[in-house]
């Protein structure tokens, strides 16, 4: 089984952008649950958002307090309301996702260390300015 970490809560509906990106993740979920050979191989998980501060550890913490409140462009060239309400949630399954494949196994050379977050776009960040895809 593949390890799927995705809450609905990751898509940004209806925000301006030259990027798709803010979209995806639902449009790629719903295509892996419709297909019939991925379908059975992928486990969903939950996972939580995490948070400005936790954003801040990567990123200007003025930064990250003025996208999450709209007040400064997000990585999408937009101040969508959608897509920074998005924000807790693609990086909360980014770091769920690393997280579990670093969890401690007894014979980590049987285990395949893979895991899955389907949040496109959302990893061109920089410290003090965004750009997403």
């Amino acid at each position: 089984m593949i390890p799927v970490f995705y809450v609905p809560y990751m898509t940004a509906y209806g925000a301006e952008s030259f990027s798709p990106s803010a979209g995806k993740p639902a449009q790629v979920v719903a295509d892996w649950r419709m297909n019939f050979d991925i379908a059975p191989e992928i486990e969903f998980f939950e996972f939580e958002p995490v948070t400005p501060k936790t954003l801040a550890l990567a990123h200007d913490p003025a930064y990250v307090a003025g996208v999450l409140s709209g007040r400064v462009p997000n990585g999408f060239g937009g101040r969508s309301p959608s897509v920074a309400a998005s924000l807790p949630y693609t990086t909360g399954s980014l770091l769920a996702a690393a997280r579990h494949v670093l969890q401690s196994r007894e014979d980590w050379a049987a285990v395949t260390r893979i895991a899955c977050s389907p949040s496109s776009g959302f990893h061109h960040a920089h410290y003090d300015y965004g750009g997403g895809y």
